[in-house]
Protein backbone atom coordinates (compact mmCIF):
# COMPACT_ATOMS: atom_id res chain seq x y z
CA UNK A 1 0.00 0.00 0.00
CA UNK A 2 3.00 2.45 0.77
CA UNK A 3 4.44 1.70 -2.51
CA UNK A 4 1.11 2.52 -4.56
CA UNK A 5 0.29 5.46 -2.42
CA UNK A 6 4.32 7.01 -3.34
CA UNK A 7 3.78 6.03 -7.03
CA UNK A 8 0.20 8.06 -6.89
CA UNK A 9 1.50 11.09 -4.78
CA UNK A 10 5.25 11.37 -5.75
CA UNK A 11 6.27 12.18 -9.78
CA UNK A 12 8.60 10.55 -11.36
CA UNK A 13 11.31 13.63 -11.72
CA UNK A 14 11.18 13.58 -7.73
CA UNK A 15 11.28 10.41 -7.03
CA UNK A 16 15.18 9.82 -8.81
CA UNK A 17 16.49 12.55 -7.31
CA UNK A 18 15.13 10.76 -4.41
CA UNK A 19 17.14 7.41 -5.52
CA UNK A 20 19.64 9.98 -6.07
CA UNK A 21 19.90 11.37 -2.94
CA UNK A 22 20.49 7.98 -0.93
CA UNK A 23 22.69 6.35 -3.74
CA UNK A 24 25.40 9.42 -3.46
CA UNK A 25 25.67 9.12 0.06
CA UNK A 26 25.95 6.04 0.05
CA UNK A 27 28.71 6.19 -2.65
CA UNK A 28 30.41 8.88 -0.24
CA UNK A 29 30.40 6.33 2.32
CA UNK A 30 32.31 3.45 0.07
CA UNK A 31 34.46 5.79 -0.84
CA UNK A 32 35.72 7.31 2.66
CA UNK A 33 35.33 3.25 3.58
CA UNK A 34 37.94 2.31 0.97
CA UNK A 35 40.11 5.53 1.78
CA UNK A 36 40.01 4.16 5.84
CA UNK A 37 40.64 0.92 4.91
CA UNK A 38 43.35 0.32 2.51
CA UNK A 39 45.44 3.74 3.05
CA UNK A 40 44.79 4.91 6.95
CA UNK A 41 43.95 1.68 8.06
CA UNK A 42 47.16 -0.39 6.21
CA UNK A 43 50.91 -0.41 7.69
CA UNK A 44 52.87 2.22 6.79
CA UNK A 45 54.82 0.43 4.09
CA UNK A 46 51.92 -0.83 2.52
CA UNK A 47 50.13 2.21 2.11
CA UNK A 48 49.41 3.45 -1.56
CA UNK A 49 48.61 6.84 -2.39
CA UNK A 50 47.27 6.46 -5.95
CA UNK A 51 45.06 3.50 -5.85
CA UNK A 52 44.15 4.15 -1.80
CA UNK A 53 43.98 7.79 -1.30
CA UNK A 54 43.40 9.99 -4.64
CA UNK A 55 41.42 7.42 -6.48
CA UNK A 56 39.01 6.91 -3.63
CA UNK A 57 39.06 10.58 -2.60
CA UNK A 58 38.52 11.94 -6.29
CA UNK A 59 35.23 9.63 -6.37
CA UNK A 60 34.17 10.98 -3.07
CA UNK A 61 34.50 14.80 -4.33
CA UNK A 62 32.79 13.61 -7.57
CA UNK A 63 29.40 12.16 -5.58
CA UNK A 64 29.59 14.99 -3.13
CA UNK A 65 29.90 17.42 -5.92
CA UNK A 66 26.52 15.67 -7.33
CA UNK A 67 25.50 15.53 -4.29
CA UNK A 68 25.42 19.13 -2.95
CA UNK A 69 22.95 20.09 -6.36
CA UNK A 70 20.04 17.77 -5.88
CA UNK A 71 17.20 19.30 -6.12
CA UNK A 72 15.77 21.13 -2.71
CA UNK A 73 12.87 18.82 -2.64
CA UNK A 74 15.20 15.97 -3.27
CA UNK A 75 17.37 16.57 0.06
CA UNK A 76 14.64 17.59 2.18
CA UNK A 77 13.15 14.33 1.62
CA UNK A 78 15.90 12.58 2.10
CA UNK A 79 17.26 14.28 5.06
CA UNK A 80 13.79 13.17 6.76
CA UNK A 81 13.93 9.60 5.56
CA UNK A 82 17.51 9.39 6.84
CA UNK A 83 16.32 10.61 10.23
CA UNK A 84 13.27 8.14 9.79
CA UNK A 85 16.08 5.34 9.39
CA UNK A 86 18.32 6.53 12.62
CA UNK A 87 15.80 6.74 14.72
CA UNK A 88 14.21 3.11 13.67
CA UNK A 89 17.63 1.77 13.98
CA UNK A 90 17.32 3.50 17.62
CA UNK A 91 14.36 1.43 18.30
CA UNK A 92 15.12 -2.10 16.42
CA UNK A 93 18.64 -2.17 18.20
CA UNK A 94 16.56 -1.30 21.79
CA UNK A 95 19.89 0.79 22.40
CA UNK A 96 20.73 1.46 26.41
CA UNK A 97 19.84 4.51 27.49
CA UNK A 98 23.45 6.15 27.68
CA UNK A 99 23.48 5.06 23.69
CA UNK A 100 20.71 6.68 22.58
CA UNK A 101 21.48 9.61 24.35
CA UNK A 102 24.67 10.22 22.34
CA UNK A 103 22.99 8.93 19.20
CA UNK A 104 20.29 11.51 19.51
CA UNK A 105 22.82 14.33 20.73
CA UNK A 106 24.69 13.11 17.47
CA UNK A 107 21.16 13.26 15.57
CA UNK A 108 20.48 16.67 16.94
CA UNK A 109 24.05 18.00 15.67
CA UNK A 110 23.20 16.43 12.76
CA UNK A 111 19.82 17.74 11.97
CA UNK A 112 20.88 21.36 12.77
CA UNK A 113 23.73 20.97 10.38
CA UNK A 114 21.42 19.76 7.47
CA UNK A 115 19.05 23.00 8.34
CA UNK A 116 21.65 25.37 8.12
CA UNK A 117 23.33 24.05 5.44
CA UNK A 118 20.29 23.54 3.11
CA UNK A 119 19.61 27.18 3.42
CA UNK A 120 23.10 28.72 3.03
CA UNK A 121 23.55 26.34 0.10
CA UNK A 122 20.65 27.55 -1.84
CA UNK A 123 20.60 31.79 -1.61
Amino acid sequence: MLTLAGAILVSYERAVALLNFGAFLAFMGVNLSTMRRYYFDAPAGQRKLRSSFLMPGAGLLFCAAIWVFLPVPAEIAGRGWLLVGINCSIARTKATSAQARSVVDARARLVTYFLTSSSTCRK
